[in-house]
């Protein structure tokens, strides 16, 4: 927010290669602001959708040599 207030002052310039630059810099940190308040969650959430339920030991599953065997490999 204080890029695209600091860009927008360039936008009441007199120049007009500093009022586009202005203009032109301030609207593009404002959709990409927008774009990271929006878009970004619904994407990530999208992409995460299987994952909703978390088991402690997820990853750990998937590989069996993790496991110890208990029981008759007492010494």
């Amino acid at each position: 927010m204080i890029l695209f207030f600091g860009f927008v002052i360039f936008a009441f310039s007199e120049f007009g290669g500093t009022k586009a630059l202005g203009l032109l810099m301030s609207l593009t940190l404002k959709i990409a602001m927008l774009t990271n308040l929006i878009i970004l969650p619904i994407l990530l959430m999208s992409f995460d959708s299987g994952r909703s339920v978390h088991e402690p030991d997820a990853l750990i599953n998937d590989y069996e040599e993790y496991y110890e065997e208990t029981g008759s490999e007492e010494e």
